[in-house]
């Protein structure tokens, strides 16, 4: 890394991405990590992994904004939305097709227009760092070659995957053919890393001295593997134990589950596909309806913060109350009391609705915290069942660190599989504030 100011590393994740900087130096003690925020606050680290282009295949919109311009009526005709852009490439899906129309772009391509989105992100937060306000007439060339870039992938991926990224890193101007300037880091790596540095952690002393399992739940997959942190010639390394494991066992799935269990048995599949027809037409410029756009996002914003909001208090005496009045707008004829009634008839019976609308213009129903528990640990015990396999291969395993955005979700592993794990501790932890990493 002799030569670079700067690293930069990059999170390209299902859901979300996002990036932070700091000066090179062969002193830990003096590095200081510094992150490149998203929107007018600073407050946000990560951004949505989402992307509005135009004809021409350049960014209209990227992250936060892209909801923002949706609901303002702003996508045009010309313009395609893309979403959930890192799970084509773990199906081995060369191209991706638009949520609003039938446009397609190659997937390579696709990753590369944001890697190079985020790499000018990421310079321009350094010179704002370094106090250059000429941001009007960056060399962003000049200032990528200052810089090492980091990349993270997750660990299951196979090579083929790996070299697109490298070749998307490579037309987005990371990537030097002549000089190499890129590095991959494993993600459950560099999540075990973090652990072994941040002093601030409630992790006990003894938790690296055998083999771990770090376990990086997301939005689109679980990546679980097996670290042991050693010591060569007085260089400390982390190395892995076993192959990586996992699959596409993110927290999205959850979403996708609750639409076809609970919304579509609740209002109706012909009323709910309808409903994803209308907003996709909407997105296109088709009988355009911004109210409908604004009340499924604001739905789509709702199941996922049911979701986040589980913990091992609340699911089995509280509800989430949710706004269903884009369902009663699409069918007007719809009757609060017999839509409720028909679905407790055929329900789960722990997932019976007691509380909705208060009056005819309350179109708010109060999902039990129960239906998110179980769709939640419908999910984790395939997840459980791998990380007993990876717990049978290395062998001598002591802890499970769960990390990710879907890093609480062991709060509905069963009492079997804690049985099988009784002996192996398990903590969970959040990734933040990582500008006061301590070395």
């Amino acid at each position: 890394m002799e030569g670079k100011k700067y690293i930069v590393a990059i999170d390209f994740g299902s859901s979300r991405a996002g990036s932070v900087f700091a000066q090179n130096t062969k002193d830990e003690k003096k590095i200081k990590i510094k992150e490149c925020n998203f929107g007018n606050t600073g407050a946000s680290i990560k951004t949505l992994n989402e992307v509005i282009l135009n004809d021409s295949n350049e960014i209209v919109k990227y992250g936060f904004d892209v909801n923002k311009y949706i609901e303002e009526n702003q996508l045009k005709k010309n313009c395609a939305l893309y979403r959930r852009i890192k799970m084509n490439l773990y199906k081995n899906e060369s191209e991706i097709e638009s949520v609003n129309s039938k446009k397609s772009i190659e997937l390579e391509e696709l990753i590369a227009i944001i890697l190079e989105h985020l790499k000018k992100h990421s310079i321009e937060c350094i010179l704002k760092d370094e106090k250059n306000n000429n941001l009007d007439k960056i060399d962003y060339d000049r200032e990528s070659s200052r810089i090492r870039w980091v990349l993270t992938i997750p660990a299951i991926w196979d090579e083929k995957n790996k070299y697109i990224m490298m070749k998307a890193a490579e037309k987005a101007g990371i990537v030097d053919g002549k000089n190499k300037t890129l590095f991959f880091a494993l993600e459950p790596e560099a999540a075990s890393y973090y652990c072994l540095k941040e002093k601030d952690l409630s992790l006990e002393a003894d938790v690296f001295k055998k083999p771990y399992i770090i376990c990086d739940l997301g939005g689109g997959t679980a990546d679980i593997v097996c670290h042991e942190r050693t010591t060569e010639n007085g260089v400390e390394k982390i190395i892995e134990k076993c192959a990586p494991k996992g699959g596409p066992f993110g927290s999205d799935e959850i979403n996708k589950e609750f639409e076809e269990k609970v919304l579509k048995l609740l209002f109706g599949e012909d009323i709910f596909e309808t409903i994803k027809r209308k907003f996709e037409e909407s997105l296109n410029g088709n009988n355009s309806d911004s109210n409908l756009v604004k009340k499924y996002i604001k739905l789509m914003d709702a199941i996922n913060l049911f979701k986040e909001g589980i913990n091992n208090d609340n699911y089995l005496k509280e509800s989430y109350p949710i706004d269903c009045s884009i369902f009663f707008k699409i069918n007007e004829n719809l009757d609060m009391k017999n839509v409720v009634e028909n679905y407790n008839e055929k329900c789960n019976p722990e997932w019976k609705i007691t509380e909705y609308g208060k009056d005819e213009l309350d179109r708010n129903i109060n999902f039990p915290y129960k239906i998110i528990y179980d769709l939640t640990k419908n999910l984790t015990d395939k997840i459980s069942n791998i990380l007993l396999e990876v717990i049978s291969e290395a062998k001598e395993v002591s802890t499970i660190i769960y990390v990710g955005g879907f890093s609480g979700s062991e709060i509905a592993i069963d009492s079997k599989k804690k049985k099988l794990m009784k002996n192996i501790k398990i903590y969970s932890i959040k990734i933040q504030n990582i500008h006061k990493m301590q070395f």
